[in-house]
């Protein structure tokens, strides 16, 4: 019924064009649609939707368990010591990202650098991630850097992220909020 008004409302509004051209434009639209219909994911069996929806059934959602000992390692690296102890889990090229300044891809050493200058104007009190995914290609881990400077004691958000280099986990992206 509505294609059938739809096709008539097309063509009623288009006289200019010949009876060939409609033809083909409606050969067009078959193709189209067809490729749409053949596009669809088949119904899964309730079995599979549980498969489908449990995470730990996916490959590219397995779990990492090396992951939580990097995020505790920078956890206590940034409650306590020196950012330059980080460059050995960065990957070559790190994207950082600080209030104040332009987020910028930065070698390892670079990264340390910007960070550090950043950091240093503000003593941490305490640092800890309140969010952990560990699962999948990305993994990475958020959470909040208690610290003082001028103005008083602040709180700012941090987010790390990590990608797989040479067969191990690394740094990729490091930004303050």
């Amino acid at each position: 019924g509505g294609w059938l008004r739809c096709r008539f409302y097309i063509f009623s509004h288009v006289r200019y064009i010949d009876f060939a051209m409609k033809k083909l434009f409606v050969m067009i639209c078959v193709v189209v649609v067809q490729e749409c219909l053949a596009q669809r994911r088949p119904i899964a069996k309730p079995e599979q939707r549980k498969m489908l929806a449990d995470p730990r059934t996916s490959a590219r959602e397995e779990q990492h368990p090396e992951v939580h000992g990097i995020f505790k390692r920078v956890a206590e690296i940034l409650a306590s010591e020196s950012v330059q102890n980080l460059v050995p889990m960065m990957a070559q090229a790190v994207d950082v990202g600080v209030p104040a300044a332009e987020k910028n891809l930065y070698s390892a050493n670079q990264a340390s650098a910007v960070l550090s200058r950043y950091l240093a104007k503000r003593k941490t009190s305490s640092f800890q991630f309140t969010s952990v995914h560990d699962r999948g290609q990305a993994p990475f881990a958020s959470g909040s850097l208690t610290f003082s400077s001028a103005e008083g004691v602040r709180v700012m958000q941090i987010y790390v992220g990590l990608t797989q280099w040479n067969g191990r986990w690394v740094i990729n992206q490091f930004n303050v909020y």
